[in-house]
């Protein structure tokens, strides 16, 4: 027995809950729906909705926080990093659901866990 999740209650049952309310953004919620329904569409397999396992699989970070978890992991030791490089250097260890500009204008990235 299965259930459809559509986007908006994809949404709540993050809100709803009190220990994952604050897991993601809405834009990255939005992101990682359509990464997942994309992911359907293209297989032709079904995904059961779970929760914890979304938030075990998937990360939200900006550049500066993916350049501080992961910058031993990176080529260069410079500075600031542009978008495209962290953008690669997401590509080359995982898959990258997308990209949003938060309100402070920092790019942040929405990625599967490595």
């Amino acid at each position: 027995m299965k259930t459809t999740v559509y986007r908006s209650e994809f949404h709540d049952y993050f809100t709803k809950s009190d220990t994952y309310k604050n897991q993601f953004s809405y834009e990255a919620r939005e992101i990682i729906f359509d990464y997942i329904e994309e992911y359907e569409e293209s297989t032709g397999v079904e995904t059961e909705f779970d929760l914890v396992s979304i938030c075990c699989d998937f990360s939200e970070s900006t550049i500066s926080e993916i350049v501080f978890d992961y910058g031993y992991l990176m080529s260069s030791s410079d500075g600031d990093k542009p978008k495209e490089y962290i953008q690669e250097f997401l590509e080359s260890k995982t898959s990258v659901c997308g990209s949003y500009t938060d309100n402070e204008g920092e790019t942040v990235f929405v990625f599967g866990q490595f």
